[in-house]
């Protein structure tokens, strides 16, 4: 499979699961959560299985990072969820995405190398 034709399958599965996923999102409370809980782990899912379909040694850094990702990702709305309600909005993101870096990095490499 050409690199052409796995980016266009990556893209429509990916997009029909984000869609599939924020439908049934948008049922549960609170909505504001949906795009997240759609977006992320649709792509990452398609990702992976794509990734191992065409090279299986792959599969297990790619999903190391992926792990590490969501510990940055975790790090990051816990920072903003702190920080929002006491600066200006512009200054707790910028410290969120300095979280989400540094739970990353941290989960990557100290879980794993």
């Amino acid at each position: 499979m050409g690199p052409a034709v796995l980016l266009l399958v990556k893209a429509l599965v990916a997009g029909c699961l984000v869609a599939l996923i924020s439908q049934l999102s948008t049922a549960l409370r609170p909505k504001m959560f949906a795009g997240l809980f759609a977006a992320a782990p649709s792509v990452a899912a398609v990702s992976l299985v794509l990734n191992g379909l065409q090279k299986p040694a792959s599969i297990t850094p790619a999903g190391q990072g992926m792990i590490a990702g969501a510990a940055g990702m975790i790090g990051c709305c816990l920072a903003v969820m702190v920080l929002v309600p006491k600066l200006h909005s512009l200054v707790a993101s910028a410290a969120g995405w300095l979280a989400w870096a540094t739970a990353a990095v941290a989960a990557y490499l100290g879980i794993w190398r």
